[in-house]
């Protein structure tokens, strides 16, 4: 391929239609130099995320970069994440007589009576805001809910989109206490 790198665009709508073409002709001659298996699931996966443009780097390149982010993972050092990804990896830790419904629910609003009690002691105690007590509980928090996933068959990705798709609907243009006091039937 010569250069490590080709920019690949993944059907922005606004891409005029003789950039389209052009991209679909770049994305041809990458997958016939590149793994198929690889191009084709870096842009599967770039899709689900809702990237629009993807950088796709030869075979070996992609590889350390997987070897690298898995490394990172184990130690903890990771930068950035999905929620499937944070759930595949905090459910490593539940076992199997903890993935229960109530142990997610009981789990859960335990966890943020946590988070709670902290800004209590902040505001009636005169405390001094532990913001890094407040993260990790808000990471318990997390964890509760990527169990409330797990027992329900589902994943964060799909609650975060289910959640956004909803507040759009509810409040197109941003939140609206009239919209809030007025909702549809059958708005949950």
């Amino acid at each position: 391929m010569g250069n490590k790198f080709a920019h690949v665009f993944l059907g922005v709508p606004s891409i005029d239609e003789s950039k389209n073409s052009i991209t679909q002709q770049i994305a041809a001659k990458v997958m016939d130099i590149q793994e198929s298996a690889v191009v084709e699931a870096c842009i599967k996966a770039a899709k689900e995320e809702g990237i629009h443009e993807l950088i796709l780097m030869d075979k070996q390149f992609v590889l350390e970069a997987l070897v690298e982010k898995i490394k990172r993972e184990k130690h903890g050092q990771i930068d950035t994440m999905t929620g499937s990804e944070y759930q595949r990896l905090a459910m490593r830790t539940a076992k199997p007589r903890c993935r229960k419904l109530a142990n997610a629910g009981l789990g859960l609003a335990g966890e943020a009576g946590e988070v709670a009690d902290e800004i209590k002691k902040q505001i009636f105690h005169n405390h001094p805001m532990n913001r890094e007590k407040l993260i990790k509980e808000a990471g318990d928090v997390a964890w509760y809910l990527a169990l409330l996933c797990e027992v329900l068959g589902t994943t964060l990705d799909e609650v975060f989109k289910t959640n956004i798709s909803k507040l759009m609907e509810r409040y197109p243009d941003g939140f609206d206490p009239e919209r809030s006091l007025h909702r549809k039937e059958g708005d949950v």
